[in-house]
Formats: C-alpha cells, structure tokens, sequence
C-alpha cells in the first residue's frame, strides 16, 4: 500500500470543479525548481531540480488532500470545514487501475533524465553539423571568389 498526499489547490489558491485526480497527479510529479541548492561535491551553490514519481504501482494506492477539507460532488469540489465535513454522509470513491492511465506518474526519473540528455545530445550534434555547414560553404565562396 502506498499513501500519497496531493495538493488540490492550484496556482492561485483556488480550488475549482476543473480538478480532477490526474490533474493532481500531473501537479505532484511535475519537476521543481529547488532554490540554493548546494552541490555535495563542488560545495557550490547550484541549480537543481527534483521531481516525485512513483517508482512501481502497489495493490492498493490511496490519495489524501493535503492542508484543507473539501466536498466532492459529482459535478463539482468546493472548500468546507472539518464540522461540515463531519455532518455529510461518508462514502469513498474507489478509482480502478485501468479507467486511469498512470504512466506519466510511475515514469522514474532517471529515465525522464535520460531521455532529456539524449534529446540535448541530437541538438548538440544538430548545432556541429550546421558549424561545419556554415564553416564549409564560407571555403566555398573563398575559393569561388579568389
């Protein structure tokens, strides 16, 4: 069984009925930006990031909403308190692996990492051809105009 706590509100704080789990999902494993992160090996400060995944799907995946109480509706989830809460008739949604695509969310992160490097490598060679490119047409129209 895994616990993971997901954050509801969005960049303005608001909640709206336009959240949805997978938006969720989306905002819990989206890399971020880690300010004065000092390197272990340089002792410099440098610029980092970190991004959460979820590394293999358990049995059983159970979400929390972190900070806040909120009412979900079918059509809609609106903000409430723990005495509202504690009043409204309890029920639990249960969410079955294959009405949700996780693979976005299980993706480990040294693979997203291989992948970025792979497409900066194409775009490094991309840059070198087009050098020897340029380099090569300016021999050209030396020769032709000597």
């Amino acid at each position: 069984m895994l616990d993971v706590s997901l954050e509801l509100k969005g960049k303005t704080g608001e909640v709206g009925p336009n959240y949805t789990l997978a938006s969720c999902l989306r905002r819990f494993t989206q890399p971020e930006k880690l300010s004065a992160y000092n390197c272990v090996k340089c002792s410099k400060t440098t610029a980092a990031s970190k991004r959460l995944s979820i590394r293999k799907l358990p049995p059983v995946l159970s979400f929390q909403f972190k900070d806040e109480w909120y009412h979900f509706d079918d059509d809609k989830v609106t903000h409430s308190t723990l005495g509202k809460c504690l009043k409204s008739q309890a029920y639990m949604c249960f969410y079955v692996k294959r009405h949700l695509d996780y693979k976005p969310y299980v993706t480990p992160s040294y693979v997203v990492a291989r992948e970025a490097e792979a497409v900066r490598e194409k775009e490094r060679e991309r840059e070198k051809e087009a050098a020897l490119s340029r380099e090569l047409d300016d021999a050209l129209l030396k020769l032709a105009t000597d």
